[in-house]
């Protein structure tokens, strides 16, 4: 009789402790998710003050107010894109976790889009404007799920390969084919006649997949700095 007593307190007891366990992960997975929607928000916050700036200092540059500061504004711009990578980083991070909220998640995905929009924006505005300060490539890369674009994988990991090799002298910028909360990338897709997946514009041509050869050769032939090409070409 005492032993059966004994063996239901046991139980009671690991199913408390058990019982604590779990809330208490759950209640830091919580803690943790805030952490993280409130980051991406800190940090969009910072990119869309970023992108003000640079539109701000663009229309100086067009007034001529800054017309001798081309290489000030390409390395602000060299930041923020580095500031931008880092976001993609830690969303696709935050995108394998099991417990995120859908809706959320989303706002984030698309303020994170937005983000490389402008900058791919500014990015041609600066290539235009200051024609010394543009010795880079710009890539609007068009992807898709894997059922939709079985070589998309295969065409992002060719253009890791080359930003590796590039850095700031290649500046690409993946927008999610799918993605149907923001309208501007259908919008994109059209204007530059992406019919297929992998879709890319290169310096505002179009092309389909291409592989570590093509694009080394397209790559060869628009950058001028002589060390850069010597790591591809």
């Amino acid at each position: 009789m005492n032993k059966r007593r004994i063996d239901k307190r046991r139980y009671i007891v690991s199913f408390v402790i058990t019982l604590a366990i779990f809330s208490l992960g759950y209640f830091l997975g919580f803690v943790m998710e805030n952490i993280r929607i409130d980051y991406f928000e800190e940090a969009y916050e910072k990119q869309e003050l970023g992108f003000k700036s640079l539109q701000l200092q663009y229309q100086l540059a067009e007034s001529n107010i800054l017309k001798e500061n081309c290489k000030g504004l390409k390395e602000l711009f060299n930041t923020f894109v580095q500031d931008l990578e880092q976001q993609r980083s830690r969303l696709e991070a935050y995108s394998r976790e099991t417990n995120i909220n859908e809706e959320e998640f989303k706002v984030m995905k698309r303020k994170y889009t937005l983000s490389q929009i402008n900058f791919w924006y500014i990015a041609n505005l600066l290539k235009e404007r200051c024609p010394e300060e543009g010795d880079f490539v710009t890539i609007l890369y068009f992807y898709g799920d894997e059922k939709d674009c079985p070589r998309c994988e295969e065409q992002g990991i060719i253009l890791d390969y080359f930003k590796l090799k590039l850095g700031n002298k290649l500046f690409t910028f993946a927008l999610d084919s799918n993605f149907e909360e923001e309208p501007t990338i259908q919008l994109l897709m059209s204007t530059y006649n992406v019919s297929s997946l992998p879709g890319l514009v290169v310096d505002s041509k179009t092309y389909g997949f291409l592989t570590k050869e093509e694009l080394g050769e397209i790559l060869c032939s628009k950058i001028e700095d002589e060390e850069a090409m010597s790591k591809i070409c």
